[in-house]
């Protein structure tokens, strides 16, 4: 039990901020190690099950996951598809195919924040072929990243 509130009180609340250029960046220190959180973001199934907002298929692809998205929307239907590979500090995704998406850079960083807790990074910056203003779509991306990294959190913790 000591174990549980000492592992509870180091914890902290997910944080998200966008960047100048529209990247949103998210991060979160959780007490896992660096095995079990690798585990979790490779996992792209089990991600997309904490992102009701979009329909994910994946099939092996080497070393990474091949990973089809569609994001529904009333206005207009987004979809697009990555490979996401490990690296030697997380994971990153690299856009392969879309006629929604101009560009995508997405990865997971992994950083030892010690005590046994990692800080574990998430950014993205999506680009749409849409003539839709950049900073719609980084408040978008934020306010669907900290309730992400909350369920992701959680899981590691549980």
């Amino acid at each position: 039990m000591l174990f549980f509130v000492a592992s509870a009180a180091l914890a902290a609340d997910p944080s998200v901020s966008i960047r100048a250029d529209g990247t949103v960046v998210g991060e979160v220190v959780v007490a896992a190690t660096e095995a079990e959180i690798r585990s979790v973001i490779s996992d792209q199934m089990l991600l997309s099950t904490w992102d009701p907002d979009t329909n994910v298929r994946t099939a092996p692809d080497g070393a990474c996951t091949k990973v089809w998205y569609t994001i529904p929307h009333p206005l207009a239907q987004m979809e697009y598809t990555t490979r996401a590979c490990p690296t030697d500090r997380g994971l990153t995704y690299t856009l392969t195919e879309s006629d929604d998406v101009e560009s995508l850079a997405a990865s997971w960083e992994i950083m030892d924040a010690g005590e046994g807790r990692h800080t574990l990074r998430y950014s993205i910056r999506l680009v749409p072929t849409l003539p839709i203003p950049q900073w719609i779509i980084s408040r978008q991306a934020s306010q669907s990243v900290l309730p992400f990294l909350s369920q992701v959190q959680g899981h590691l913790e549980r």
